[in-house]
This record gives C-alpha cells, structure tokens and sequence, in this order.
C-alpha cells in the first residue's frame, strides 16, 4: 500500500512539474504560421500576430497575444487588437462550470464596408454548412452549468462602417465596455462609452437572467443609451 501511495504522490508530482514547465518547453511564438495557417483553414481569414504570445497552465489559464490582425477579403484589415489578455480559472471546469476570471482587449478596430457593388468586406467564403449538432443535455443544453465573469473589458476600442452605395458612413472611437455577470443565474451588466460620429454617448445593457436567455426562454433586456 506504501508503495502505491509512493507512486501516486510521484505521478503528480510529475503531472504538475509537467504542467508549469510546459510554457518553457512549448514556446508558441515559434508556432505562429502553424496557428494562423489553423484560424484561417477554420475561418477562411488571413491572421497575423505580430507581437508575443505568452500562456500559462498553472495555476491559473492565461493567454496573452500582441498585435493580432485579421484581413478583410478586399485585402484590407477587417479587425484588429493591440493586446488580449485572459485568464481563466481550471478549477470550475473540473464541475463543468466556467469562471473567466479576466479579459481584457485593448485597443482593438473593426472596419467594416461595403463597395459600389454591394460587397461586404466581412463576408466570407462559401463553405460546406455541417449539420448542427445536437445540443448538450447539461442545463437544458447549455455548455456549463454556471459561467461567472470577472474583469472583462474593452479599452480603447474603434469601429467604423462605411456603404459606398448609400454614403452612409458611421464611426466609433475611445470605445470602453465593462461587463460582469456573477453566475450565470445572476444579471448580467455592462456599461458603454464612446465617442459616435463626434458625438460622446453612454450607456447600460443589462440581461436579467442569462440561464433563461441561453436556452430560450424569455428573459429581460434593458438598454439605455445617453449622448
């Protein structure tokens, strides 16, 4: 019995040096053209990221990127993000819950448009469509049975759409949103400011449960906007 307890005590230990030594070992900046080569065989979109990419395992799961841009199928940027930042607990998902204790995207851009002949710079591909598959039995079919979120935000964000055929041309900068949700039977709130077309604007979007919203229910929506 001694001994199995040896070996068990030994294979975690193992288990473990394995897991904070894996970002030391498996440096994912040399495997860049191998993960944009893998986003743009699932999106069909061409992906670059030009500053580090970092992550960790233990104790916690953090990811952070630099530099991330995403073209349009005109050739031109679509979306952009100066850095992404998140981290997320493991332990919740051992209880098939999720607790996103931080992300946070700074500085990114989204440009959207439509040419004199109405086509959109967003639209993608055409790809073979897959049969939707059948929806997870937890929680009425929601993929976690609670999701909580920490310090999610956006800084610095911009956006702009722009119809060639209409001349409709919108615009959005200094865009910040904060989102939190406690359990996903809890409200969930976010607050918005930008600046709209020169115009600065507030406002609050609020989901009175997100349980009910997720698998089809009715559940309240407020928003209010301000300029």
């Amino acid at each position: 019995m001694r001994k199995v307890l040896i070996g068990v005590a030994a294979l975690l230990v193992l288990l473990v040096g394995a897991v904070f030594a894996m970002p030391y070992i498996v440096n994912l900046n040399t495997w860049k053209p191998e993960l944009t080569a893998a986003i743009k065989d699932a999106t069909g979109r061409e992906v670059s990221i030009a500053g580090p990419i970092t992550y960790s395992l233990f104790p916690a799961i953090e990811f952070t990127a630099d530099g991330v841009q995403v073209m349009g199928n005109d050739g031109k940027e679509l979306a952009a993000v100066g850095k992404l930042d998140a981290r997320l607990s493991p332990w919740p998902l051992l209880t098939g819950g999720m607790a996103l204790e931080r992300l946070v995207i700074t500085e990114p851009r989204v440009t959207l448009t439509v040419d004199a002949n109405g086509r959109e710079n967003w639209a993608g591909p055409a790809r073979p469509v897959s049969a939707p598959s059948r929806p997870n039995a937890r929680a009425g079919g929601m993929p976690f049975g609670d999701i909580r979120l920490g310090d999610v935000r956006i800084e610095k964000g911009a956006f702009s759409f722009e119809d060639a055929r209409t001349k409709q041309k919108v615009t959005a900068s200094a865009l910040n949103v904060t989102v939190g949700l406690a359990g996903i039977d809890a409200p969930l709130a976010a607050q918005v400011s930008m600046v709209l077309n020169g115009k600065p604007v507030t406002g609050a979007l609020s989901l009175a449960t997100p349980q009910k919203a997720l698998t089809a229910a009715p559940a309240a929506f407020k928003a209010e906007l301000k300029s």
